[in-house]
């Protein structure tokens, strides 16, 4: 299940046997984010989960991801990940041009999945509905069910994005990171303290993007990066058609999406130089990975690399 040619074949299957106007796609396994699984200590991202097929790594890289959905022919109205932490700007930016509406989670997503029953209800009262209804419909739906449940602990996001906007999104980003880039000298420790201040999740590198452009914009004291981050949160906003949580702490912080920023002690080399590699780090220019290999260059030592490469409970001293 982790062989892209499988999702690939599935999806054609289905489209030569069952024949539609509109398709969306469910993604439901296990899912964290952008990252193939590599070593025990440095917490996988990507999506499905493998311990038996042999010659096959143990979870699909995004990247394989988004490329079986594209070998397929098939432009989906939505997918829907039924999975955790895949609600990034790094995985809706990789499926861009392969559907025109994403549904996902920012965090740990609930063992029950999705509300199968109460969304596909809605489909056949309203099978005309358009892919933004639907996925707005998803996540809505999603959310009720979580509320009737209401176990102690419980809790729950699942947004929708309307991928029409993403290209211009990126490119706002990468305008964005180039010019924190550029101030690093003056700025670096107010974007360090913007992404700390910013909501996270389960994986912290994970930090919620629009929250964090809110610090940003606080915290910065140059006027372009301020009004930058103004507009990318603006921005944001619209590409994000529906945002649900349940049980979430600073729930009105929350924006929907969220990015990978991490702090000295939550990557290592090996991270960087696979997030390199995204289809959001691959822009000509400056993109968030160049800002982000910025950042932890000036703030790492080399006792804090020695430590994180080690994989230890305590530092390795260098040679």
């Amino acid at each position: 299940m982790t062989d892209p040619v499988t999702l690939t074949e599935f999806i054609t299957w289905a489209a030569e046997n069952y024949p539609a106007d509109r398709y969306a796609l469910v993604l439901w396994s296990h899912g964290s984010g952008w990252k193939e699984y590599t070593a025990s200590f440095i917490a996988p991202k990507g999506m499905f989960i493998d311990y038996t097929s042999a010659g096959r790594s143990v979870m699909m890289t995004i990247g394989e991801l988004a490329r079986a959905v594209r070998e397929s022919g098939i432009v989906f109205d939505i997918i829907n990940f039924d999975a955790c932490l895949m609600g990034m700007y790094e995985v809706a930016y990789e499926f861009r041009g392969a559907a025109d509406h994403l549904v996902f989670s920012e965090g740990l997503y609930p063992s029950y999945g999705d509300s199968y029953d109460t969304i596909l209800r809605e489909l056949v009262n309203s099978p005309s509905m358009d892919g933004s209804r639907l996925a707005k419909t998803i996540a809505g739906k999603c959310r009720e069910f979580y509320e009737q449940i209401g176990l102690d602990g419980l809790v729950m996001t699942k947004s929708a994005v309307d991928m029409s906007g993403i290209d211009r999104f990126h490119a706002g980003m990468c305008e964005l990171a180039e010019r924190l880039c550029d101030c690093m000298d003056t700025e670096q420790g107010r974007i360090e303290d913007a992404r700390d201040a910013a909501v996270c999740f389960e994986y912290p590198e994970n930090r919620d993007l629009g929250s964090f452009l809110n610090e940003l914009a606080l915290l910065t004291s140059d006027p372009d990066v301020r009004l930058m981050s103004e507009d990318l949160r603006k921005a944001l906003s619209r590409i994000v058609i529906c945002n649900e949580t349940y049980g979430m702490d600073r729930a009105d912080e929350i924006s929907g999406m969220s990015i990978y920023f991490p702090d000295q002690h939550q990557a290592a080399e090996d991270d960087l130089s696979r997030y390199a590699e995204l289809a959001c780090n691959r822009s000509p220019g400056t993109t968030w990975g160049n800002l982000v290999s910025m950042i932890l260059s000036e703030s790492k030592t080399l006792d804090d690399w020695e430590y994180i490469l080690a994989g230890t409970d305590s530092i390795v001293e260098p040679e």
